[in-house]
């Protein structure tokens, strides 16, 4: 029996430090359609080269602190992004951008209940000098004031960043993300060499 008392206590334990799965709450078609058109948004901006209109499907509590940390108004983030992104991204080419809501993880934090889901995403680029790469991650979907938004949690500035504005995913663990070469043809040189 003390056996079967530690597999459950490991059990119990691994639930509260991944975020237990959310067995009564439910994610409803409307959420979902929402949760879509956020990632039709991000899409859109990516493969439009428009990477400050990304903030627009980052929850607004997670823009104005953000904002706040640089004590700038969100409107001033906006520009800066832009302006500070433009060299990095003119080495960079969005082949594919693409997740699968369906497989989504719908789980709850430990603390506060708070429904999330984890949505697996494979972004596929090419970047200069380094080839064509595969980028696989999960993105956070959570809800805000009755709609649903997105959140990139592969680094972890960007986790503290959602820690420190929802304390609720203290103890989330979120899955690493990968990235590998993918053998292809190779990127064309952006303009400018």
């Amino acid at each position: 029996m003390p056996k079967l008392g530690a597999v459950v206590a490991a059990m119990i334990t691994a639930l509260l430090l991944l975020g237990s799965p959310a067995l009564a709450q439910e994610v409803t078609a409307r959420d979902r359609e929402q949760i879509e058109a956020r990632i039709d948004i991000l899409e859109q901006a990516l493969s439009g080269g428009d990477f400050a209109a990304s903030l627009d499907v980052t929850p607004p509590a997670l823009r104005a602190a953000l904002a706040r940390r640089f004590g700038i108004t969100e409107a001033e983030m906006r520009t800066l992004m832009a302006e500070a992104l433009a060299p990095m991204m003119a080495d960079l080419t969005f082949v594919s951008y693409a997740t699968d809501v369906p497989a989504a993880e719908i789980r709850t934090t430990p603390a506060g209940g708070r429904v999330y889901l984890l949505i697996p995403t494979t972004t596929v680029m090419d970047v200069r000098d380094a080839g064509r790469l595969r980028v696989r991650t999960d993105t956070l979907a959570i809800e805000e004031a009755g709609d649903w938004y997105l959140v990139r949690v592969q680094e972890e500035a960007q986790v503290s960043m959602l820690r420190e504005v929802y304390p609720e995913f203290a103890d989330v663990q979120f899955p690493a993300g990968v990235t590998e070469p993918v053998p292809g043809p190779a990127p064309t040189p952006a303009s400018g060499s």
